[in-house]
């Protein structure tokens, strides 16, 4: 498939697993260069360099914390130009409201919800720039559903899109 994205730069965080990496390995089947970034360096390494090798795509990498002011400064100082940015890192655990802490949902809201939020308007300068920016915001199927055992990651995914809604 083709859909254009050849030479495009994206940042993808949450890459160091799952979907992140996925993401990562479709774009860079596309051609597209990246910044991958997550909290595991190693991780991000083994991955960057395979899909350097499947796909002859630039890939740098970086650990940060993006529940962090320094670790979302990180990021915005390694990039130079972005034309796509993809939110997706995330760890919410599961609970109900009365199991979750006052200091977990905090946690968990600073690099899902706050995370999204201020990572994408420190880069969104550089996105501006693009002919093609773009910003992808990837949340669990709980912002749809709202099961009552999960219940910061489903106020946290609806939250981090908001324009979510039931289909039903």
């Amino acid at each position: 498939m083709d859909l254009r994205l050849r030479g495009l730069r994206a940042v993808v965080t949450g890459a160091g697993k799952g979907i992140g990496a996925a993401i990562a390995e479709s774009l860079a089947a596309e051609g597209t260069n990246l910044v991958l970034v997550s909290r595991s360096q190693p991780q991000l390494e083994d991955i960057a360099k395979r899909l350097r090798a499947d796909h002859g795509v630039e890939v740098d990498v970086l650990a940060a914390d993006l529940s962090t002011e320094d670790g979302r400064r990180e990021v915005v100082s390694a990039v130079d130009s972005l034309d796509i940015l993809v939110n997706n890192a995330g760890a919410i655990p599961p609970g109900g409201l009365p199991d979750v802490s006052e200091e977990t949902w905090r946690r968990a809201w600073d690099l899902k919800v706050y995370g999204y939020i201020f990572l994408t308007q420190s880069l969104y300068p550089k996105i501006a720039q693009s002919r093609h920016g773009a910003v992808l915001n990837i949340i669990g199927v709980a912002a749809e559903e709202f099961p009552p055992n999960y219940i910061a990651g489903a106020s946290g995914n609806r939250r981090a899109c908001p324009s979510v809604r039931r289909s039903r």
